[in-house]
């Protein structure tokens, strides 16, 4: 028997471990110097003002929307495929998520099907990369504009791309960002929020600190969202290594496309001129998707789903827990269906590459790349 392929393999390791260490040995181990240096570091990366780190990326949707002023009654418009919790952030802070399609090439809000979405409750869009293929940014900006919304960027998958030579996260006024043992870089748990204005860095760092504008001077109904410096070393360790994790990544990735092409087997691409994609996730579409996901799982290769039904039939929604509405969604109806997640992490061998690939073609029921 083989040995297993994860769809996941967290980089962590020694380097990690000692920035712990540091962190007791430093004797401060919630939110202190590294949680500030850790922001710093990240604000340069992305190349913004202010980069405020929190305890999760959920987390900093809900404050997020909290400071863009979203209040019950208010609607936001969400694509309909996405990870649950950029909608649940919408309803927890009260408001009615619209789910609207996605594009078919990668996934990501549908900017021609955003005008029937659109009510007089309507206050903004939150926008993902899809897997880490660059959204139309420019097409939804112009729209939100147009109809003086917000846009808020759900970048949980899209460190390490890029959107017209900037980094993506850089483009919307407030972007969201996740570090969980599952993203291309991790802190175990916890996230970030960037933004360039200097007003809504301050609400947002209220907001991440039990809304405290002075000691025990509480100015809003805030969160204890703050991020521990035990996480924040993490976080500092792991993006001094972040240009090696996206260089592994994106290695896989291209040998992907290079057989899955070959064999003619459907895969997303990116259609965004001038973007460089963050190799977050790797997707095929296939038929007999649920045959094959079972039987890679029978051969010890592990996959996901992201995602297995568009979110308006998950059942929070279906069942009337939380509010939403939706438009005819075919694209998240269809790709909901076929879609599967391959195993991606920087250190996959070729070996463990080209097993995936010629499992996925035998249960596939088409012929072998040669060679492989």
């Amino acid at each position: 028997m083989n040995p297993p392929i994860p769809w996941s393999r967290p980089e962590v390791g020694d380097e990690d471990l000692k920035a712990i260490i540091g962190a007791f040995d430093d004797d401060w181990l919630t939110m202190g110097p590294r949680a500030g240096q850790f922001e710093k570091a990240m604000a340069k990366r992305l190349a913004r003002r202010h980069a405020i780190a929190v305890s999760s990326g959920s987390v900093a949707l809900d404050i997020a929307l909290r400071t863009l002023g979203v209040t019950p009654g208010d609607e936001v418009i969400v694509p309909a495929i996405t990870y649950f919790a950029t909608a649940a952030a919408v309803s927890r802070v009260g408001a009615t998520p619209v789910f609207v399609d996605v594009c078919p090439d990668n996934l990501n809000l549908d900017p021609h099907a955003l005008g029937a979405a659109l009510s007089p409750r309507t206050r903004g869009i939150v926008y993902i990369d899809y897997g880490g293929l660059p959204a139309n940014f420019q097409a939804l900006n112009e729209l939100a504009r147009q109809h003086e919304l917000f846009l808020l960027h759900d970048a949980a998958h899209s460190l390490g791309g890029l959107y017209r030579g900037e980094p993506l996260g850089s483009q919307a006024s407030i972007a969201t960002m996740s570090f969980h043992m599952a993203k291309v870089m991790t802190c175990v748990e916890g996230g970030m929020i960037f933004t360039d204005d200097d007003e809504l860095a301050h609400t947002l760092r209220l907001y991440r600190n039990q809304g405290e504008s002075d000691k025990y001077i509480h100015s809003k109904l805030g969160y204890n969202a703050r991020m521990t410096d035990i996480s924040a070393a993490i976080g500092l360790n792991q993006l001094t290594q972040l240009d090696r994790y996206l260089a592994g990544r994106r290695r896989v990735c291209q040998s992907y496309d290079h057989h899955f092409q070959q064999l003619g087997i459907e895969i997303l691409s990116n259609p965004e001129p001038d973007t460089l994609a963050a190799p977050f996730l790797y997707a095929i579409q296939l038929d007999e998707r649920d045959q094959v996901a079972a039987g890679l799982k029978e051969q010890g290769i592990d996959t996901r789903i992201c995602y297995p039904m568009p979110l308006y039939r998950q059942p929070v929604y279906l069942d009337g827990e939380a509010p939403s509405r939706h438009l005819p969604c075919p694209v998240s109806e269809r790709v909901s269906k076929r879609i599967l997640n391959l195993p991606l992490f920087p250190s996959m061998s070729d070996e463990e590459i080209e097993r995936v690939v010629q499992n996925v073609d035998m249960l596939n029921q088409g012929p072998l790349v040669s060679g492989l």
